[in-house]
Formats: C-alpha cells, sequence, structure tokens
C-alpha cells in the first residue's frame, strides 16, 4: 500500500568542522497524516453538525411558532362557526316567524278579497249609480248603473278621473270641489238636485262619504239619487 513517509537529511561534521558525512532517516507519518485527516473531517462534520442542529432549532421555533399560529387561527375559525351557527340559528328562526306571517298575511288577503268581493257585490246590487273615487280623484270602482250614466256599454279600460267624467264643466268642478272637502273634514256630504245633464239629463242628489280603510288610505264614496 502506499506509505507517506518523512525523510530528514542531516549533515554530520567533525571537530574541526569539517562535513564528515550525512544522517539520512525516514519516519513513517501514514498514520498520523491520515488520524489528522480523520480529525479535520471530524471537526468539519460536528461544524456541518453543528449548523444543521441550529436550522432544525430554527425550523423548530418556526414550526412552534406556525403550530401557535394554526391553534388561534383554529380558535378563530370555531369561534366564527359559532357565531354563523347562531347567526343561522336566529336566520331559522326569523325564516319561521316570516313563513308564519305570511301565512298570516295570505289568510288576511283571502279575507280582503272576500269583503271586497262582498262590497263590490253590494255595490253592484244597489240601484242608484254608486262609484269608488281615490285621494288623487281617481275612479277606483263604479257599478253597472253608473257606467250606464256615463253612456258606456261596458266599464272603460282606462283609469278615469272626476274631470274626466262626461257630465256639464259644473257639475265635474263640484264633484271635484266635494271630493275634497269630504276628505278634509272626513264628514258626509250632500249636493242637493244637481242637473247633470249629458246622456242622463236629469237631476241628481250627490252623496259624499269617506272611507277609509285599514291600513289608513281614504276613499270617497260617491252616490248619485235621482231626485224630483
Amino acid at each position: 500500500e502506499d506509505r507517506l513517509l518523512e525523510i530528514n537529511i542531516r549533515p554530520i561534521f567533525n571537530d574541526r568542522g569539517e562535513r564528515s558525512g550525512t544522517v539520512i532517516y525516514c519516519d513513517d507519518v501514514t498514520f498520523e497524516e491520515r488520524l489528522q485527516t480523520t480529525v479535520e473531517e471530524l471537526q468539519s462534520t460536528s461544524e456541518e453538525l453543528q449548523s444543521a442542529n441550529e436550522e432544525l432549532e430554527t425550523t423548530n421555533e418556526e414550526l412552534q411558532s406556525a403550530n401557535e399560529e394554526l391553534e388561534t387561527t383554529n380558535e378563530e375559525l370555531q369561534s366564527t362557526n359559532e357565531e354563523l351557527e347562531t347567526t343561522n340559528e336566529e336566520l331559522q328562526s326569523l325564516n319561521e316567524e316570516l313563513e308564519t306571517t305570511n301565512q298570516e298575511l295570505e289568510e288576511r288577503t283571502k279575507e280582503l278579497d272576500q269583503v271586497n268581493n262582498v262590497y263590490a257585490q253590494t255595490l253592484e246590487k244597489v240601484r242608484v249609480p254608486v262609484m269608488l273615487v281615490n285621494e288623487e280623484g281617481r275612479i277606483n270602482f263604479w257599478n253597472t248603473m253608473a257606467i250606464r250614466l256615463f253612456g258606456f256599454k261596458n266599464k272603460p279600460p282606462i283609469e278615469l278621473s272626476l274631470e274626466q267624467l262626461p257630465f256639464s264643466e259644473d257639475v265635474r268642478n263640484l264633484l271635484v270641489r266635494r271630493h275634497r272637502t269630504v276628505l278634509i273634514k272626513q264628514a258626509p256630504v250632500v249636493a242637493k238636485n244637481q242637473f247633470l245633464g249629458g246622456k242622463y239629463n236629469g237631476s241628481a242628489d250627490i252623496h259624499f262619504s269617506v272611507i277609509s280603510t285599514e291600513d289608513k288610505e281614504l276613499s270617497v264614496l260617491i252616490l248619485f239619487e235621482p231626485s224630483g
């Protein structure tokens, strides 16, 4: 095998200072060199291990910090989940209340429809012209007698106002004024013996009565009673 030798060469001098020879001797330093190399390798490995250990400690600290953040996030998510569950319960309760309210409104609507039908049928059976006018002066309802009074064959397809009725200008103005007065005073008024003219060509007592619905909307019921 290969060996590593350390060769020493030294001169030899006599008493007179003259060189008398040379000493040459060899020392086998293979083991020492290998040992030194091993020591250096061990030192390098130790330094690498120390560096790796420091990196592991840093990574462990980062992992621990990340774990704490995850725990905090988990707690926040759990809290958020609890809030969402509470909100969901509230929404579910509100939805149940809305469903109950909706059912009540549907029942109320049916009742109002029935009342309106009865009301409309009642007004239809009245043998004098009757019409129902809202606060803006628009005619919401008129019975068959009123349709005949105005000279229509059927109910007009559009919503008419008091100013558009086929009466004389004086009668139209009277209807508008009394309609406004009844809404303000909320008391019935009668305009006696008014000549309607037009196709009716007769006189009538015009009765004005205010009607209030449950939603506080006001309407005026106008009834034409033939006079004399």
